[in-house]
């Protein structure tokens, strides 16, 4: 479970990163601020196997996992709107990085919650 949890967030984060040098891939349609939402699912996700791997993992005695995490999303974001500022038909977003903050902030929240439950 472990192993399949890093493997997820490394592809994905790895995919993230390849995905930013390509043309747009969100159709076209009327839903206001729906790439948002999309860094808000992506990015919250990856926070929530971010702080999964790090709680889970015994490799070290971690002291500030979620903010660790939060660090990890924001220097993601970071680099992949970087690599969008130099893709053609792409543009680097500031709001792009907040939503994908906000996103972390509301996973790693609701991850918070559950892990105290169990």
């Amino acid at each position: 479970k472990l192993r399949a949890a890093w493997t997820l967030l490394i592809v994905m984060s790895i995919a993230l990163l390849v995905e930013a040098s390509f043309p747009s891939t969100v159709p076209e349609h009327n839903i206001s601020h729906f790439d948002k939402a999309l860094h808000f699912l992506a990015y919250g996700t990856l926070a929530w196997l971010t702080i999964y791997v790090l709680i889970k993992s015994k490799i070290a005695d971690i002291k500030y996992p979620y903010i660790i995490s939060v660090v990890y999303i924001l220097l993601l974001g970071i680099a992949t709107e970087s690599i969008q500022s130099f893709t053609p038909g792409r543009d680097a977003s500031i709001d792009d990085i907040i939503a994908d903050l906000i996103g972390a902030v509301f996973f790693l929240l609701i991850f918070k919650q559950q892990f105290k439950a169990n």
